[in-house]
């Protein structure tokens, strides 16, 4: 995404009007098939409150993303993604703490920190060891790259704030007798996501993450593959979020269970860790040390998130 010319905050500009497109696509072809409450009725019998849900958890969803991608343009894919989305899951987990399954939990959420403090301390080793020539004097450049770890970090686990209160708002607006169901429900959020861009592009591009300050005009000087990236990004996201909302509204004898619906789509981190490991090569030239932290805390990860989900469908 970030990797690049191509800043950020303007790929981002095209990956929300993906998400727009999508959604209202699919609002008004397949929302309008079958013999349940079709989209248009929906909006219309749906309370405000479930919109204003909805359009919330755009909002919120959208400054989540936002900084995670930024996250990923300071410490890379391997780094960021399991930071912010771990972060998320420790933050979703407290809306789901019940009696019988407090012992899943709090040992999901153990595992969960150990997996950060682990991939925190893979990307000091390896900023260190880049850091270190081989007559073991610390080049000038070190403490700008602490600078920007430190940097990064912060920006991941922000991220993951936002990222993991988005979907208990979002699910406000989309269940119950007056919720706006999927293809409604999804509409209003990437409403919501494309409307608050306009608000955070203008932010970010004065108060930047990384970089200089950038103008509006440096978006239509963007080649034609690089806005075609950040729509399609757009689409995937949009088209992922309307699966799992149509998953998780299907009926319970037919639809996944509660815990599959929620650790499939959270899968896509250990796809990221593969993919800045091996593709991008971000931890290529790192300490072996690094390298072992990185694997441990794949495996933590993986652990917390399966023990998340038994928790959940206890």
């Amino acid at each position: 995404m970030t990797r690049g010319r191509w800043r950020y905050e303007l790929y981002y500009v095209d990956f929300s009007i993906g998400a727009l497109v999508l959604a209202v696509v699919a609002a008004y072809t397949l929302g309008t098939l079958g013999s349940e409450v079709g989209f248009a009725d929906r909006m219309l019998v749906a309370g405000k409150m479930s919109q204003v849900w909805a359009f919330a958890g755009g909002m919120i969803f959208n400054l989540g993303n936002m900084l995670l991608v930024a996250a990923i343009s300071l410490i890379g894919m391997s780094a960021a993604f399991p930071l912010a989305i771990g972060t998320a899951l420790i933050i979703t987990s407290l809306f789901h703490f019940q009696v019988s399954n407090l012992f899943f939990m709090a040992t999901a959420i153990l595992l969960l920190l150990v997996a950060l403090t682990f991939n925190g301390s893979a990307c000091r080793l390896r900023n260190l060891g880049l850091a270190k020539p081989p007559n073991g004097r610390s080049k000038s450049k070190a403490p700008a790259k602490a600078s920007k770890l430190t940097k990064g970090i912060a920006v991941s686990i922000l991220s993951g704030v936002a990222l993991g209160l988005f979907y208990p708002v979002l699910n406000r607006g989309l269940t119950g007798d007056l919720g706006l169901g999927p293809y409604a429900g999804i509409l209003v959020f990437c409403v919501g996501l494309f409307f608050s861009t306009l608000v955070f592009f203008l932010y970010f591009l004065n108060v930047v993450i990384e970089g200089s300050p950038i103008t509006v005009t440096g978006y239509f000087r963007g080649r034609f593959a690089q806005h075609a990236w950040g729509v399609l990004g757009g689409v995937i996201s949009a088209a992922g979020l309307l699966c799992a909302a149509l998953a998780i509204s299907a009926p319970a004898e037919v639809g996944p269970s509660q815990a599959v619906a929620f650790i499939v789509p959270l899968a896509s981190v250990l796809l990221a860790f593969v993919w800045g490991v091996g593709v991008w090569r971000e931890f290529g030239a790192a300490p072996r040390s690094a390298k072992g932290l990185l694997g441990a805390s794949a495996v933590c990860f993986a652990c917390g998130l399966a023990v998340l989900g038994i928790g959940i469908g206890r």
